[in-house]
């Protein structure tokens, strides 16, 4: 906004991440995508997520890395939470992706995490925005925003292909 100076860049992997080599394809995301970032968005809807040698899924890894960061220092990042309740068709189901879904959800409260459940595109668009205000009006009252007013704002959706339809609801 204008008003604060404040600019949000967007870092995804689909877009801010080149084809490479490490140990495995989630460390050379990892490896490319900085973690200064300041709001974190994991989105979920009916799977985990593909494993990682060291989690359960590449969104679950950096779920914890956030994590991690918010536990030594809860000024370093914020992190948002959001479950996509819309139907699931019975073909698309993975019962063993959809019970490690379940089971993260279920961990979460342990963690003292609050999660949002969304229905539909607009419901989203519509919560986020309204989220976003208010993370960026507390990292303001903060004074920790990072990159001269630049908020990074990391996305790691488990089904890629929505967070482009997401992204799209965002800029009208």
């Amino acid at each position: 906004s204008a008003r604060n100076d404040v600019i949000l860049q967007l870092v995804n992997w689909e877009t801010d991440v080149f084809p490479g080599v490490s140990s495995d394809p989630q460390a050379v995301i990892n490896e490319q995508i900085p973690l200064d970032y300041d709001i974190l968005i994991v989105m979920f809807w009916s799977r985990i997520g593909t494993p990682t040698p060291r989690y359960p899924s590449g969104t679950v890894e950096e779920f914890e890395v956030a994590y991690k960061r918010w536990k030594e220092d809860n000024n370093s990042v914020s992190i948002m939470v959001y479950f996509k309740n819309d139907p699931i068709p019975p073909e698309s189901i993975d019962p063993n992706q959809f019970a490690q879904l379940k089971e993260f959800k279920a961990s979460l409260s342990n963690k003292g995490i609050l999660f949002k459940s969304f229905t539909g595109s607009e419901d989203f668009s519509a919560s986020l925005r309204l989220n976003l205000t208010s993370q960026i009006q507390n990292i303001l009252k903060r004074g920790e925003v990072n990159n001269d007013s630049t908020a990074l704002l990391k996305t790691t959706p488990t089904k890629p292909s929505s967070i482009k339809k997401e992204q799209n609801n965002l800029a009208d």
